[in-house]
C-alpha cells in the first residue's frame, strides 16, 4: 500500500524539482548578465576599435594610452599621381591627438545591454576630431612636397585639333597633367590628418587640376569633321608597268593646312612637288641603275650609262601638279603620271624589261632573245674591241630602228649588212657580219668590232623578224672589263637612226 502511494506521488515531485532548477538557471543568467554590465561599465566592450586601434576591454585611460602609442610616430604617406610616395612627419606639422568625443564619452555611449553579443559583432568607432596640427606648418610642408615643386610639373592641356606624330591632323587627347591644386590639396590632406589617416592618394582625393575638354567633346568633333573627312581621301597614282602607288594621309597629311575656325583646307605645293621628286627617284628608271636577273640566274646591275635610251622618265612638273590638283578635290581617285618616256612592265627587282627583251653578256660573249619569256635565239657574238673608244657600252637600250641591206659607214670604212637592228643613237647596232667565220670566246679582246654586236646571219635574221621598235636591250659585263667607254660616232648611221626614231615616236 505504501509503495503504490510513493509511485503515484513521484511525477509531481519531479515537476517541482525541474521548475526549481529552471529558476536557479534563470537567476544565475540574470546575475551573470547584470554582473557583466557592471564589470564592463567603464571599459570598451569586446571587438571594439577606435579609428582602427583595437581598444577591446580597455578603460578610457588604457585606450588613450594605446591610441597615443599607435600614433606616437605618426606619419602621413602622400601618394602622387605618378605612384611616388612622399611623407609628412607629425613632428613637422605639430601633430597631436584631440579626441572628439573623448575616450570616456565613447565608453559611455556604448550600449552595454548588448554585451553578450559582442563576440559576434565588430564595433568600429570613428572619431571625427582625432588629431590637431599647426595649419601654418602644414601649409609649408605641403608647399615643399616634390609634387608641388618638381620642374616636370605639367599643366592640363585640353583635347584639341593638332597633328599626330605621323603628320596628319587628328584630335589630340587631353592631358590632365600633374599639377596640384593648392587649395584642394590642403583641404584633402587636412581632413586626412584630422581623421588620423596614415596615407592619402592625391589623385583619388581630387587634388589635381584636370582638363576641361576631352576627345569626346561634341563641339570639338564637329570642328574636326571637315579635315577628318578630307583625310579619308586616297589618291591611287598609276606608275605604269603594273604598279599603283597609294597616296594616303600618312604621307600627305603633313602637306595640309587646316583652319578649324573656317574649315578651310589648303595643300602645300612645295610639299607635293617634293613628293613628286620622291616618286621620280623611285620609279623613273631612264639613266638609272637597276637590278636584272641574268640568263645564268644571278642578279646583275644594269643601266646608268651615258648611252642609255630605255626606261621610264617622269615629267616631274606635270605629275606633281596633277597629284596636288587631285588631292585638293577631296575625292578618292586614280591619277596617271605623265611620262616623257616609257619602260616596260615592272618587276620585283625594280627593273622594267618585261618578258620580251634582248640580253647581251659581254663577259660571256653571248646574246639571247626572250620573246614572251621564251628564248627564241641564243647565240655567240663578237662585241666591240675591249678599249675605251671601241668597246660596246653596257646599259639599258631599246630597238630604235630596223634596216635591211644597209651600207654602214664609220672610221673603219664601209661595211654591208643584210639585217641591222639599231640600239643606240651613236649608231651601235646588232647586225650580221659576213666577214666573220667565228664568234664568242675571247675574240672581242683582240679582234672585236667597233662597238656593234656582230651576230651570225641566221640568228640576227630571226631576231629581226620577231622584234619591233621599243624592245628592251640589256647589256652587261660582270668583269667590268672596260670601266669607261667613250665610243666613237658612226657618220651616216647615227643621224639616220636618230631621225627615223624621232619620226616614229613623234606621238610620244
Amino acid at each position: 500500500m505504501q509503495k503504490k502511494d510513493w509511485m503515484r506521488l513521484r511525477p509531481e515531485k519531479m515537476k517541482r524539482l525541474l521548475k526549481t532548477a529552471l529558476h536557479i538557471v534563470l537567476f544565475s543568467v540574470a546575475i551573470a548578465y547584470i554582473a557583466g554590465i557592471f564589470i564592463l561599465r567603464g571599459r570598451f566592450m569586446d571587438r571594439t576599435s577606435v579609428n582602427g586601434v583595437d581598444v577591446s576591454h580597455m578603460t578610457a585611460a588604457e585606450a588613450e594610452t594605446a591610441y597615443r602609442v599607435t600614433y606616437e610616430d605618426w606619419k602621413l604617406n602622400v601618394r602622387t599621381i605618378e605612384g611616388e610616395t612622399e611623407v609628412i612627419d607629425g613632428d613637422e606639422i605639430g601633430f597631436a591627438l584631440a579626441m572628439d568625443p573623448s575616450f570616456p564619452a565613447m565608453i559611455r555611449r556604448q550600449n552595454f545591454l548588448k554585451w553578450p553579443l559582442t563576440p559576434y559583432l565588430d564595433t568600429s568607432i570613428k572619431s571625427t576630431g582625432s588629431a590637431v596640427f599647426d595649419a601654418g606648418k602644414l601649409k609649408k610642408a605641403i608647399d615643399g612636397l616634390r609634387a608641388m615643386t618638381n620642374e616636370a610639373v605639367r599643366d592640363p592641356v585640353d583635347a584639341h585639333i593638332g597633328r599626330a606624330e605621323e603628320g596628319y591632323y587628328a584630335i589630340i587627347e587631353a592631358d590632365d597633367g600633374n599639377r596640384l591644386n593648392p587649395g584642394r590639396t590642403y583641404s584633402a590632406i587636412s581632413q586626412a590628418i584630422t581623421e588620423g589617416a596614415t596615407e592619402i592618394d592625391l589623385d583619388a582625393a581630387g587634388c589635381y587640376e584636370k582638363a576641361s575638354v576631352y576627345a569626346d567633346d561634341e563641339a570639338l568633333n564637329e570642328a574636326f569633321a571637315p579635315i577628318d573627312q578630307f583625310q579619308q581621301t586616297v589618291i591611287s597614282i598609276n606608275m605604269e608597268g603594273g604598279v599603283i602607288e597609294p597616296l594616303t594621309k600618312e604621307t600627305y597629311g603633313s602637306w595640309l593646312d587646316f583652319d578649324p575656325d573656317t574649315g578651310n583646307i589648303s595643300v602645300d605645293a612645295d610639299a607635293a612637288y617634293a613628293y613628286g621628286v620622291s616618286l621620280y627617284d623611285k620609279y623613273s628608271t631612264f639613266g638609272h641603275k637597276r637590278k636584272f636577273r641574268a640568263h645564268a640566274g644571278d642578279i646583275v646591275e644594269v643601266g646608268g650609262s651615258d648611252y642609255d635610251n630605255f626606261g621610264y622618265e617622269m615629267d616631274l612638273e606635270t605629275t606633281a601638279a596633277a597629284i596636288k590638283d587631285a588631292l585638293m578635290t577631296g575625292q578618292s581617285q586614280e591619277v596617271s603620271c605623265t611620262w616623257i618616256q616609257y619602260g616596260g612592265p615592272r618587276d620585283e627587282l625594280g627593273g622594267d624589261f618585261g618578258d620580251t627583251y634582248i640580253e647581251i653578256s659581254l663577259d660571256e660573249q653571248q646574246m639571247w632573245y626572250y620573246l614572251e619569256g621564251e628564248i627564241i635565239v641564243g647565240t655567240s657574238v663578237v662585241t666591240g674591241l675591249a678599249t675605251e673608244t671601241r668597246a660596246t657600252p653596257c646599259g639599258c637600250f631599246q630597238v630604235l630602228d630596223k634596216l635591211r641591206d644597209h651600207q654602214m659607214q664609220g672610221s673603219y670604212g664601209q661595211a654591208f649588212s643584210n639585217y641591222v637592228i639599231a640600239i643606240m643613237f651613236n649608231g651601235i647596232c646588232i647586225h650580221d657580219s659576213s666577214w666573220r667565220d667565228d664568234y664568242g670566246r675571247d675574240i672581242w679582246l683582240y679582234d672585236g668590232s667597233h662597238g656593234c654586236i656582230n651576230t651570225p646571219y641566221s640568228a640576227v635574221k630571226t631576231i629581226y623578224e620577231n622584234t619591233w621598235d621599243g624592245v628592251p636591250v640589256v647589256i652587261y659585263d660582270r668583269a667590268n672589263t672596260v670601266p669607261y667607254v667613250h665610243n666613237e660616232l658612226y657618220s651616216g648611221t647615227d643621224q639616220e637612226i636618230s631621225e627615223d626614231y624621232e619620226e616614229a615616236h613623234d606621238d610620244n
